[in-house]
């Protein structure tokens, strides 16, 4: 994974949310990827492959999914009392900007 990749999909991620990447000079260096989200604070995680349980739950949800509704993935780790809500970058822009 070449260091270009992660920092282009921080950069994906501020464009679309209307944010502004957190350009950090060293490894050090604590801050978020992403500021300027009101309210939100965006981390953002670049992998090879992401795990099979997140994608496929969001494809199965897209299946269902019919006029105009959004797909959402929530996942629960045993005994956890908060669940993780997971839903597709464009959809979270657009619910950010309002759009229903």
């Amino acid at each position: 994974m070449t260091s270009s990749a992660w920092k282009d999909a921080e950069r994906r991620t501020a464009k679309a949310l209307g944010g502004k990447r957190v350009v950090r000079t060293s490894r050090l260096e604590s801050a978020p990827d992403v500021v300027g989200v009101p309210g939100w604070v965006p981390e953002v995680k670049y992998r090879r492959r992401l795990p099979t349980l997140l994608t496929a739950a969001l494809q199965q949800a897209s299946g269902y999914a019919i006029l105009g509704q959004r797909p959402v993935a929530v996942l629960f780790e045993r005994g956890a009392r908060r669940g993780i809500a997971a839903i597709y970058l464009d959809d979270f822009a657009a619910l950010l900007k309002g759009a229903k």
